[in-house]
């Protein structure tokens, strides 16, 4: 299982959890640790990078931020890579 809590705040944040045998990196570089964000990098022989985001949006959050947090996740990966988003 990989988490990503809200801080100083009861609620929201992020969990993800993985069958046994998959292989994956929780990319912690990507993201802010302010943001209740999660990139992780799939790790599949033979096969193009997978990054897959999840993100929680309080109702309050600005979604100008989120779409930054995004952004900059994004320009750090490889350009031919596959990506999916998991939010609410």
């Amino acid at each position: 299982m990989i988490r990503q809590d809200r801080k100083n705040r009861l609620g929201g944040g992020t969990a993800t959890y993985f069958r046994d045998g998959i292989v994956y990196l929780h990319r912690k570089n990507l993201s802010h640790e302010s943001s209740e964000i999660c990139w992780i990098e799939m790790c599949r022989p033979k096969c193009k990078k997978q990054f897959i985001y999840f993100f929680y949006k309080p109702p309050t959050f600005c979604s100008d931020l989120l779409i930054n947090d995004l952004n900059q996740g994004l320009v750090n990966i490889p350009f031919d890579s596959e990506i999916i988003i998991f939010g609410n």
